[in-house]
């Protein structure tokens, strides 16, 4: 009898979570797929298979009465009690989970665990779905009518919550900002359940909790939840304890916390209360990419500089507060990167629950090791920001090489301080500026050391681009009208229109492209006005010519220089196999040498047929300065920038290919033996390689071309040409030929 009541309360309780879960405004795919799985459980009843008293005698009745008052609540009032819905689905599906772990039948398990996989997909997109309700909501004026107090309450929580995402648009934020203000005019005084401190309670508003932490620290522990359809941190204390004066210094130092609002530090959105026996726990917004290193590691070649200066634009912002704020903790574990890639100072909980010493050797400042020290202060804040701007560029903790910590406690009252990486280590900007402003944020005297704003305006014009001294042609250049502005030649980082310019006839229009790139945005800028300052300054027969700069609709702004219609010196030499090999040939070397002659000298780079146009008498033409470098900015040059890290390995010199080289002018003379090569076989270098790691290879093992067949010799391949090719591969690069030794040889040589 037990069973068939149980079945059949079972089967009633289905059919009205059925006819109701099509009406809720939130939630709902979640509660499709819980009812999926009851339907699962259900023939398993009826084969008593499962004993199902408790699910269908207490806890399917419950969440079927929560499906009744929700299929009832206007969109708002729905969104703001969420959280009481989603604990209902949740407890339903737990208990479908028990009853399926203690089945013997594989069948059943089967299914659930497919029905489980779906349901991760569906609660994320009902939390995605959340945000579309509430904005939606939020049309309905006036906005607080038929709403209670707490649901007032629920409502200011909300709007905090949406003003401390990342992820919402300038324009959505400031209408939440709006509506905050207009709610917050309206109520005269909102009860805080925290002790009237002024923290908001989210003791009962964030669901999902993880049944186990996702990191622990020193001295706080780290859960994952969902506030209103977002993930979010939690932090506890790390012991178990009762409400006593712990809290009450959590709750004092929390009110600090939550008072703080800026795009680089984390806020605060609340408090939970009696968690989980920890006592007061802390909620703050769940940032995806956590910690800044781990970060850098997943993406190496993310602005690293950008980031710096984010961290002391949130340490800035705390340190001029009106009771300026001293973090004490700066370390890499207390920074944080949102889902937009920025920069958070964070480690405010690991203070707040605090009771003793803190942070870790390696960033603190000497005089914190002093036993009668004071607390930390804005300027060992300072100190500890050097040795993460440092481990920011070379990925390694400080004091690295030290192994034990009273011996870095020593180094560091002795007055040591890191060394300067060395060239292959020093990532991403850290040249003599920056090396400069580290070394004085690690003064002994604390008082020698920056203030905060100081180090900020400094980064910020290390950052700063200078204005290009170029042409602006933007008033006499326009694109050529095919209904598509197409690309008609796409490069590693450029891409290329055709254009019209008043007075001069077709033009090639090179823009800066970002989408999809691997590189910071910041330093491909930064690449871009370079080619176009060193391409301005080159006057010769054999460099194409530099026209200026263009800001047109919808691009970028554009390089202009000549159209060449005959394409590259590969696609004119196929279509007119007549022409001879070794004019080209000259002439590419004389435009090496201008370059390569010039004062200071200039590297091209990139050297390779798609890189030397044709002009209108035949004349070959070096293009596409984007690699280029100025020898003499190689000293101050990041080395990222003057990596030849989007040159193609089968033109490249081999030490440019292990470990971080630097381009150089033998470099140059090594790819000019490669499009030589290329020229006689109008084929690309080590053609009988499939892939960049064969090519790779064999440079490795010191391989190089074999010599072209007949074809090349009718093209003019020589036995002197050949021997000058193989001078160009010389494995060391000092005895490779120079350009004008090259030039020289072409033009006296008996070829």
């Amino acid at each position: 009898m037990h069973m068939e009541y149980s079945f059949r309360d079972a089967n009633e309780c289905l059919d009205k979570y059925d006819r109701l879960h099509g009406r809720l405004k939130v939630h709902k795919r979640t509660a499709s797929n819980v009812l999926e799985q009851l339907n699962t459980v259900a023939r398993a009843i009826e084969l008593s298979l499962l004993d199902s008293s408790r699910l269908v005698c207490v806890v399917l009745p419950n969440a079927v009465e929560k499906l009744e008052e929700f299929s009832l609540l206007p969109a708002l009032p729905s969104y703001l009690r969420q959280a009481e819905l989603a604990d209902a689905l949740e407890l339903v599906r737990d208990e479908i989970e028990k009853l399926v772990l203690a089945s013997r039948d594989p069948i059943l398990k089967e299914d659930m665990m497919s029905q489980s996989e779906i349901y991760e997909a569906d609660r994320t997109a009902d939390s995605i779905h959340l945000r579309k309700v509430f904005r939606v909501a939020l049309r309905i004026v006036p906005l607080q009518e038929d709403l209670t107090d707490n649901e007032r309450q629920l409502l200011i929580s909300a709007l905090k919550l949406e003003l401390a995402s990342t992820s919402t648009s300038p324009e959505i934020l400031h209408i939440y900002q709006q509506h905050l203000e207009q709610i917050q005019t309206s109520v005269d005084a909102i009860e805080n359940s925290a002790n009237n401190c002024g923290l908001e309670d989210l003791t009962y508003k964030v669901v999902r909790i993880s049944e186990t932490p996702v990191a622990r620290g020193a001295f706080s522990t780290v859960w994952l939840g969902e506030l209103y359809g977002k993930s979010v941190s939690i932090y506890s204390s790390v012991d178990e304890y009762e409400l006593d004066k712990n809290d009450l210094k959590s709750i004092k130092e929390s009110i600090i916390w939550s008072s703080f609002s800026n795009q680089h530090v984390v806020p605060l959105l609340g408090i939970l209360r009696d968690f989980r026996g920890h006592g007061i726990a802390l909620v703050s917004p769940w940032m995806s990419n956590g910690p800044i290193i781990d970060y850098i590691v997943k993406n190496p070649t993310v602005d690293r500089l950008k980031l710096i200066t984010d961290i002391i634009s949130g340490i800035t912002y705390l340190h001029n507060l009106d009771r300026p704020y001293v973090h004490g903790i700066i370390g890499d574990t207390s920074v944080l990167v949102d889902d937009h890639g920025n920069a958070v100072v964070a480690g405010f909980a690991s203070s707040t629950f605090d009771f003793g010493w803190t942070s870790s050797g390696p960033y603190l400042a000497p005089e914190l090791f002093d036993l009668n020290a004071e607390d930390a202060t804005v300027y060992s804040d300072i100190y500890s920001f050097g040795m993460v701007a440092l481990q920011i560029m070379t990925l390694e903790e400080p004091f690295r090489e030290i192994l034990k910590t009273h011996a870095v406690v020593q180094a560091v009252l002795s007055g040591r301080r890191p060394k300067r990486p060395s060239g292959k280590l020093a990532h991403h900007g850290l040249d003599d500026r920056l090396w400069d402003l580290i070394n004085r944020c690690w003064a002994q005297n604390p008082e020698d050391r920056p203030l905060a704003s100081d180090i900020l305006q400094e980064l910020q014009q290390i950052r700063t681009l200078p204005e290009l001294d170029v042409p602006n042609l933007s008033n006499v250049v326009r694109l050529v009208d095919d209904g598509r502005h197409s690309v008609v030649v796409s490069g590693g980082f450029g891409d290329i229109r055709i254009g019209v310019l008043d007075g001069i006839g077709q033009v090639a229009l090179k823009t800066l492209v970002l989408k999809g790139q691997k590189q910071p945005v910041l330093r491909l800028t930064k690449r871009f006005r370079r080619e176009a300052t060193i391409w301005s300054r080159l006057h010769h027969p054999n460099v194409i010519s530099f026209l200026g700069t263009a800001d047109l609709p919808g691009l970028s702004t554009c390089l202009v220089s000549p159209w060449m219609q005959r394409g590259n010196c590969i696609e004119y030499l196929r279509a007119q196999p007549k022409q001879d090999c070794t004019m080209i040939i000259i002439g590419i070397a004389h435009g090496l040498e201008y370059l390569h002659s010039n004062d200071p000298s200039v590297i091209h780079g990139d050297i390779r047929g798609a890189n030397v146009l044709i002009g209108d008498v035949g004349q070959p033409m070096l293009c596409d300065f984007g690699l280029a470098v100025v020898v003499e900015d190689l000293v101050n040059m990041p080395i990222s920038s003057a990596l030849q890290g989007s040159g193609n390995p089968r033109w490249m010199a081999p030490e440019l290919l292990i470990g971080e080289e630097i381009v150089t002018l033998q470099t140059d003379i090594w790819s000019f033996g490669m499009i030589m090569l290329e020229i006689f076989t109008l084929d690309i270098p080590f053609s009988d390689l499939k892939g960049y790691p064969q090519v790779i290879l064999t440079l490795h093992a010191k391989g190089r071309p074999s010599r072209p067949g007949p074809e090349a010799d009718c093209r003019g391949l020589t036995d002197s040409l050949w021997n000058l090719m193989e001078a160009c591969w010389a494995q060391s690069p000092c005895d490779r030929p120079t350009a004008t030794a090259i030039t020289h040889y072409l033009e006296t040589s008996n070829l």
